[in-house]
């Protein structure tokens, strides 16, 4: 224990039975009683004194229990599971507590009873001012928590992120930024609440509005370059015309309920595929062979043998980020995701009131309200500088391990690592050859087969493209595909139009 010399001596006098007399005569600098009985007390609570002590209030903990505090609070520092203010109070109040009887006990055992009734059994908490004194004393900060759910805590282990980030650098180290990509969905949501000046101290607004779930599929890329918009409406089977102007610059679809299905993932992979294959036209020799990069996450769309085929062929390799690591690793998610939902909502508020001529219900009208705004929000978001600075942080390029810095990641490797379920996931997958695809359409089919389950390409995606326009449930395309392009055995390119 933190103790002078003095005030040890003067505990072990009075435990060998001297009386304070006898103490006083041992030690002629301590002039009265009531030093003696402070020191004692202050021993049996593991707090400091000698005989410049000047009084005053005693300190809440002691040294030796403020230590185990700040342990307490660094070790969940360290695993990113932060402690709340109201967990310190009671983790101090606790070490009071202990600390307490615990000096009533040493109290009793050198016979000062009178000592020992001093001793508070039920001592109250700490206020919180001492917890800011305490905070400011040992280097920490009080701040806004910022919750996670397990998945996505249990996920972010060091030693599992350094395995993913150096298992893909080698397939990174032989593309160009101009040819490595991003792509998430992002829901889009109306709902906004915002400050408002009363007189009154009720902060109502004139008027509300909503409008369906739509959701925007956002393609980044490591050169800072743009890549074109594909837009879910909600539970349209028509086209509306009052779109028609962006018809042609977006990819527009729709599902029953706005979100992305396996079928519409596909429709996007062939718009995407046709875009890559157009932007290597422009890139310089030396560039334009490399093989493309697409990260996506692990999605249920993604399940979709015929789409990863696709890309394989035109030289794209597709990297699934590992399970709930999108806030770690997702370059939309680190850079991207918030402002642009920010802004989206900021252009709603501004262009609420449009009104077009083309419209013919107020439902049409905010459709189309919402896609002004999100074209607009993803002009001034998904610039050069935010898109090459969200593959910056996730550390794909350069390759980097930015990813580590996040304060999501906890140092060391998973517990549970070892011990996962053996079933197949699209986690870290990485799809690069046809093996990883034979894995994925036995996953699909209970199939054990390792034939040459893609050679025919064009039935499955003309099948599939077939379903997508059956029905809502699948999705309908109103963009138009580009054509499909598929090199055959011998190299020919087979071009299949879709009507």
């Amino acid at each position: 224990m933190h103790l002078s010399l003095i005030q040890k001596q003067i505990w072990e006098k009075k435990a060998a039975g001297r009386t304070y007399n006898e103490i006083l005569n041992n030690f002629p600098f301590v002039k009265h009683n009531h030093s003696i009985s402070t020191c004692l007390r202050r021993t049996a609570l593991g707090l400091f004194w000698d005989i410049n002590n000047k009084g005053g209030n005693d300190p809440y903990l002691c040294i030796e229990d403020e230590n185990k505090l700040i342990e307490f609070i660094r070790d969940h520092s360290f695993a990113n599971n932060c402690v709340r203010t109201f967990e310190v109070l009671d983790a101090a109040l606790s070490l009071k507590i202990s600390r307490n009887i615990w000096a009533r006990k040493q109290l009793l055992s050198i016979g000062c009873l009178n000592l020992m009734e001093e001793i508070d059994q039920s001592p109250n908490e700490p206020s919180r001012s001492w917890v800011n004194d305490f905070c400011i004393k040992n280097g920490f900060s009080i701040k806004s928590a910022i919750e996670i759910d397990r998945n996505r805590y249990i996920a972010g282990y060091k030693e599992e992120l350094i395995q993913f980030l150096m298992k893909i650098s080698y397939e990174v180290i032989d593309s160009t930024p101009e040819l490595i990509f991003n792509a998430d969905e992002t829901m889009l949501s109306g709902k906004r609440l915002y400050k408002a000046i009363t007189e009154n101290n009720r902060a109502i607004t004139r008027e509300s509005f909503s409008f369906q779930h739509m959701t925007a599929m956002i393609t980044l890329n490591a050169a800072g370059e743009q890549v074109p918009l594909f837009i879910i409406l909600s539970g349209l089977h028509h086209f509306p015309k009052s779109l028609e102007e962006f018809k042609h610059k977006y990819w527009f679809s729709s599902s029953a309920n706005g979100w992305m299905t396996k079928y519409l993932f596909l429709a996007w992979s062939i718009n995407l595929c046709h875009w890559i294959s157009f932007h290597r036209k422009k890139l310089p020799k030396e560039k334009a062979g490399k093989k493309a990069i697409l990260f996506l996450d692990g999605h249920s769309s993604r399940l979709c043998p015929a789409a990863i085929d696709y890309f394989q062929r035109h030289n794209v390799t597709i990297i699934i980020l590992p399970s709930h690591t999108t806030h770690i690793l997702q370059p939309f998610d680190i850079c991207i995701s918030s402002p642009l939902k920010t802004c989206f909502k900021k252009m709603l508020v501004r262009w609420k009131n449009l009104i077009f001529d083309e419209c013919n219900s107020e439902s049409d009208r905010l459709r189309k309200i919402t896609i002004i705004s999100i074209i607009e929000a993803f002009s001034k978001t998904v610039t050069p500088f935010s898109s090459m600075q969200s593959f910056r942080k996730a550390g794909f390029y350069p390759l980097s391990f930015n990813a580590l810095n996040s304060p999501y990641v906890i140092n060391g490797e998973n517990p549970s690592f070892q011990n996962r379920n053996s079933s197949y996931t699209l986690s870290q997958k990485i799809f690069h050859g046809h093996e990883e695809l034979i894995e994925l359409y036995n996953s699909l089919t209970n199939h054990r087969s390792r034939q040459d389950i893609t050679m025919n390409l064009v039935d499955p995606i003309m099948l599939q493209v077939k379903m997508m326009n059956m029905n809502l449930s699948n999705g309908l395309l109103f963009s138009n595909f580009y054509p499909l392009v598929i090199e055959n055995n011998e190299g020919i390119a087979f071009i299949q139009k879709f009507s």
